[in-house]
């Protein structure tokens, strides 16, 4: 008897679903426009959906992907959706200001408009790279106390961050943070708008969780208005894939230094080797 009800059971819930038009997750009610329905209130908490969650090389792993799919990156921390065909994807962060192509190029951009009276940082981090401390005042750390919800779109990729140091009232400083639970050998060349070039020792280690200046002479400014300082940067991760990133630091005061913005952009692009892109 009991044989009979679960297979009973099991054709009226079957029946049921060849003939519905939407399905509802607690709830009796799903959208009309919709074919599935997920009530986040059922039960009194809110709860999330949850959707796949994976390193962006798992991402690229996905065989013949399907328009439209959906995933988590790990590594850009988006949303991502598949706005190509399963033959040729391309790969789009939804809202966060990162997008990818079908060709393994990456971008993450970030702009902040800050108030001009951001305090320094307490100690002498004139040195090129170091542990990062609690005494440095950095983007991240202002941020987190003054502006939480842009913490995460900061510029992160492979678990390299960009962030910036206040050096004081007009100056700042351009970093790279490694925040990798292990070090990582970098090899690269920066590119100054003012301060020419700077070769990157090869490679140069960087420990967890600290930061590297890419600028040659270490600083950069908002010193006058109208003024556009440019910082960039190519660099290699020795030992992964073979990806290539740029990373580009701009900055400008938009009205002046007593009471205007100082305006930052921190922009990270990251370039995928191309596949079979070996030629005799």
């Amino acid at each position: 008897m009991k044989y009979l009800k679960f297979w009973g059971l099991m054709l009226s819930v079957l029946c049921h679903l060849g003939v519905s038009a939407q399905t509802g997750v607690n709830t009796k009610s799903p959208d009309p426009s919709s074919n599935l329905t997920v009530d986040p209130l059922r039960g009194g908490a809110p709860r999330g959906t949850l959707l796949s969650a994976m390193t962006s090389a798992q991402r690229l792993a996905i065989a013949s992907p399907a328009t439209g799919l959906l995933v988590y990156d790990l590594d850009l921390k988006c949303l991502m959706s598949n706005n190509g065909t399963p033959a040729a994807p391309v790969w789009s962060c939804i809202g966060s200001g990162s997008s990818a192509t079908s060709t393994g190029v990456f971008i993450k951009h970030f702009h902040y408009a800050l108030p001009n009276n951001i305090p320094k940082s307490t100690a002498d981090f004139s040195a090129r790279s170091g542990p990062v401390t609690a005494n440095q005042t950095l983007l991240s750390n202002w941020l987190a106390t003054n502006d939480a919800a842009q913490v995460a779109q900061l510029p992160m990729m492979d678990g390299i961050r960009l962030d910036i140091e206040f050096y004081d009232g007009t100056y700042y400083r351009s970093l790279i943070v490694n925040t990798n639970s292990t070090a990582v050998s970098l090899a690269g060349v920066t590119d100054m708008g003012i301060s020419n070039k700077y070769q990157w020792s090869l490679p140069l280690s960087l420990p967890a969780n600290n930061y590297f200046n890419i600028d040659s002479d270490q600083i950069l400014g908002w010193s006058s208005q109208g003024v556009l300082e440019r910082s960039e940067a190519v660099f290699r991760i020795l030992g992964d894939n073979g990806a290539l990133y740029k990373i580009t630091f701009y900055g400008y005061n938009s009205t002046g230094n007593t009471s205007g913005k100082y305006h930052i952009h921190l922009i990270l692009e990251k370039f995928d080797p191309q596949s079979g892109g070996v030629h005799n």
